[in-house]
């Protein structure tokens, strides 16, 4: 059986704050985390920053790296690979194949994305140590593999998961109606099409375009627009009256959504999340709130953290114009029109 080793590498650190507190693999992008994806592929271990190292051991004891040499095909995943449906195609596509070799990604073609390297083939490379962070970039160049043309993105900077979540959103929205709530982990069966889509049984069709997972409530005059994607909701999320959902949008287990709420155009929310005014193109983390009135456009919200009453963003430049970041002393174009604020975990 082939071992999954998801990695982070040096180059995580650029999307701070965005993956400060918890590992890149769960970042959410459109409809998923990459953690999610990879569990659908084989048995998985993380090889993390140190400062997370042994948070995750303690969480997810199971993943930890085994002490003994790596033997037999090891399919190795950047953890900060796009989680989106297309990009898992490739690598579970890749994966099938058992062809040994790397993914290259970025301007440069210096990323490693993924590596599939067969250990039992390559004996003279197996170490005493066990795998950690700072050695696993070096271990797989050290095999000199061929190199495959797969297109596997991968994030690079903030403004990256907005602008491949505004991208995927739709798709893996549809993909998660066929194959059910979160507890059903995904595959790649079955390709992206436009709406309507045959529900998993764990959905119901509530109405047309929206799907709704057991023990949803769902407020007096509610309106829902699913021309552009449907609206997903899951199950226990409660969504007050007077709303106004416009697809795609996921709504995670347990979430609230207060009364006069406007989720629009994008907008993915994790599980015990409480949102309340406008929303648009943005994706809020676990057990985040934005009760009040207020708007919330093309942002990323990490988990636990609190936006306190009135509080309004701006997307938009005044000039109308692509926005352009600064990060250090490098001005990057996102290629966007609209970006507003990436927020990391527990700020207030």
């Amino acid at each position: 059986m082939m071992q999954i080793i998801l990695f982070e590498d040096e180059l995580t650190d650029c999307l701070a704050p965005l993956a400060c507190a918890e590992p890149a693999f769960a970042i959410t992008c459109g409809g998923y985390k990459l953690i999610q994806l990879i569990s659908s592929l084989g048995p998985e271990s993380t090889i993390v920053r140190k400062h997370l190292a042994r948070v995750e051991a303690e969480t997810f004891p199971q993943r930890v790296l085994p002490q003994k040499p790596l033997a037999g095909p090891v399919l190795f995943v950047n953890a900060r690979l796009v989680p989106s449906m297309a990009v898992f195609g490739r690598l579970k596509a890749l994966a099938d194949a058992g062809r040994e070799g790397a993914v290259m990604s970025g301007e440069q073609k210096n990323q490693i994305a993924t590596a599939l390297v067969n250990f039992d083939a390559h004996p003279q490379t197996q170490e005493s140590h066990p795998l950690n962070f700072e050695r696993v970039a070096t271990l797989i160049k050290s095999f000199k593999l061929a190199t495959l043309s797969v297109d596997l993105p991968l994030l690079e900077y903030p403004h990256d998961i907005l602008r491949h979540h505004l991208a995927c959103c739709r798709e893996d929205l549809e993909h998660r109606i066929r194959t059910g709530p979160p507890q059903s982990y995904p595959t790649a069966s079955g390709s992206p099409g436009s709406h309507p889509v045959t529900p998993h049984p764990g959905y119901r069709e509530a109405r047309e375009g929206l799907f709704v997972a057991e023990n949803v409530t769902l407020g007096d005059y509610l309106v829902t627009d699913t021309k552009n994607g449907p609206v997903v909701i899951d199950h226990e999320a409660v969504v007050g009256p007077f709303c106004f959902l416009r697809g795609p949008v996921y709504i995670g287990p347990c979430a609230k959504v207060n009364e006069h709420a406007s989720l629009k155009d994008c907008v993915s929310l994790g599980h015990h999340v409480k949102v309340g005014g406008e929303v648009e193109g943005c994706i809020i983390e676990p057990f985040s709130n934005k009760q009040h009135a207020g708007f919330l456009g093309h942002s990323y919200v990490g988990s636990w953290v609190n936006i306190g009453a009135g509080t309004c963003n701006s997307d938009l430049k005044n000039t109308y114009g692509i926005v352009n970041m600064q990060y250090g002393s490098q001005k990057i174009s996102t290629g966007l029109q609209f970006v507003g604020c990436f927020i990391g975990d527990y700020a207030k």
